[in-house]
Parts: structure tokens; C-alpha cells; sequence
């Protein structure tokens, strides 16, 4: 691990690991210039709840997919 690009991608792991929120922030200032954005978003969770409801999903993963 003495070679400096497995060195660069340690800190970019350790970086990213360390504002685990950056996804979501990353996401959300790009959802918000987008006008109608919350309805959008709105309509996604809507949908997610109609498909965790009613069973629509076929792998424990895809469940907890839904959930998040």
C-alpha cells in the first residue's frame, strides 16, 4: 500500500466515509433547482409506499430498498 494512487485512494475512502451524508446532500441541491421538485419527491415516496404495502417486491433487498 506504499504506492501512491492505493495511498490517493485511501484518503478519498477515508474523505468520503467521514461526510456519509455527501449522497444525499449531493442529491437534494440537485433535486431543488428542478421546479416542481417537491411533488416529484412526493410522488416517489408515494409510490414506494404503494409497492411496500401491497408486497410488490421480490428480494429482501429490494424491501429494504423501499424502506429507505
Amino acid at each position: 500500500m506504499s504506492d501512491p494512487q492505493s495511498i490517493q485512494e485511501s484518503q478519498n475512502l477515508s474523505m468520503f466515509l467521514a461526510n456519509h451524508n455527501k449522497i444525499t446532500q449531493s442529491l437534494q441541491q440537485q433535486l431543488e433547482v428542478i421546479p416542481g421538485y417537491e411533488e416529484l419527491l412526493a410522488d416517489i415516496v408515494n409510490i414506494c409506499v404503494d409497492y411496500y404495502e401491497n408486497r410488490m417486491y421480490l428480494t429482501p433487498g429490494e424491501k429494504h430498498m423501499l424502506l429507505k
